[in-house]
């Protein structure tokens, strides 16, 4: 375990070194307790088929086990989320702002197209890699 990264609705985010393949990761961990106890056993093993799907635009699971929705590993994303990064620049410029939009269509009608909607959209689910 490498550090911290977020503290989600689900359950914790951590970076951490994969020492197989000598890459940084995202570990997702929800505790199975709370699993059972919200009756999401059904979500999580759907989040984790989607990400399975590594499209474009969306992360990708590593070795997880389709068949245990904790942990979820992830590529991790260097960059950190759309929120933290429109905070720390105050304003984007419009250029920008219409950069992100064009990508984040691009990858809502990519999951439309698969007939996943996302129900959680906004700026601190939309993860960024270090090419932004």
């Amino acid at each position: 375990i490498l550090g911290f990264v977020a503290k989600g609705s689900f359950g914790t985010i951590l970076k951490v070194l994969d020492c197989g393949r000598e890459k940084v990761c995202a570990v997702k961990v929800v505790p199975k307790v709370e699993v059972l106890r919200r009756d999401t056993l059904k979500q999580c093993k759907e989040e984790v088929s989607i990400q399975v799907e590594r499209g474009q635009g969306t992360t990708g699971i590593g070795d997880s086990p389709a068949v245990s929705p904790v942990p979820a590993v992830c590529t991790y994303c260097s960059a950190g989320d759309l929120h933290a990064r429109w905070q720390a620049a105050g304003r984007f410029a419009e250029a920008t702002v219409r950069l992100f939009a064009a990508e984040l269509v691009l990858v809502l009608v990519y999951l439309h197209d698969l007939g996943i909607v996302h129900r959680d959209v906004k700026m601190e689910n939309i993860l960024l890699d270090e090419r932004g």
